[in-house]
């Protein structure tokens, strides 16, 4: 066409494209923002609940953090990596044979490993937590916590006692006696006594008990 120029065809194409253009990236604006809505999500669960861990939507918003946070990009990685150390210490365990001590000790290993994840979400979101916020800010009675430790306790030595690892311990401290037995057997004691002692005497009464047979 006549007088058609190149500045003129990028104008028509850029015409025709724009609304496109604008379509796809309205699109990508929401599902990025869709994608942070869902990271901020899975951080608010996390820090309301990382008083009790063993909660139901705890443990669901651990296991959505592979699915939301892509480790492809610097500062999401390291909660991708800080998550893979916290499972393999939970998977680790006590141990069989551990005591009351041994599962503090592990308990608090796996705080301060589930803080690094905090932290680590906490980065890549922009918020400015710092360790000693998530660690400390948290209310919890006290109660609460020795009956969670109680109750690993508990179900730590069922496991052994049912699984034949364990014998349970008893103590017998008196048995269930009748007065009026313990009195007689007194009464016994003290009649065998006199009569060893010759302060009493022996009574003996003789029956005939029948016929001789003969031999």
């Amino acid at each position: 066409m006549a007088g058609f120029s190149i500045s003129d065809g990028l104008l028509v194409t850029a015409t025709l494209l724009g609304p496109v253009l604008a379509v796809q990236a309205q699109k990508f604006v929401e599902m990025a923002r869709e994608r942070r809505s869902r990271k901020l999500q899975l951080f608010s669960t996390l820090m309301a609940t990382r008083a009790t861990r063993l909660a139901n939507n705890h443990v669901e918003a651990l296991n959505a953090i592979e699915l939301v946070f892509d480790p492809k990009k610097r500062r999401e990685k390291a909660v991708i990596d800080a998550l893979r150390i916290y499972y393999d210490k939970l998977n680790e365990g006590v141990g069989d044979q551990a005591d009351a001590h041994a599962i503090r000790v592990w308990t608090e290993k796996c705080q301060d490993l589930f803080i690094e994840i905090l932290f680590a979400m906490s980065t890549a979101l922009g918020h400015g937590f710092d360790r000693v916020q998530l660690k400390r800010g948290i209310y919890y009675p006290v109660a609460h916590g020795e009956a969670d430790l109680a109750q690993r306790v508990i179900l730590q030595g069922l496991s052994k006692v049912l699984s034949g690892q364990q014998a349970i311990p008893m103590d017998v401290v008196k048995f269930p006696v009748s007065e009026e037995a313990v009195n007689l057997q007194k009464e016994v004691q003290q009649g065998l006594l006199k009569t060893f002692s010759g302060e009493g005497s022996l009574h003996v009464s003789m029956e005939p008990t029948g016929k001789k047979r003969d031999q």
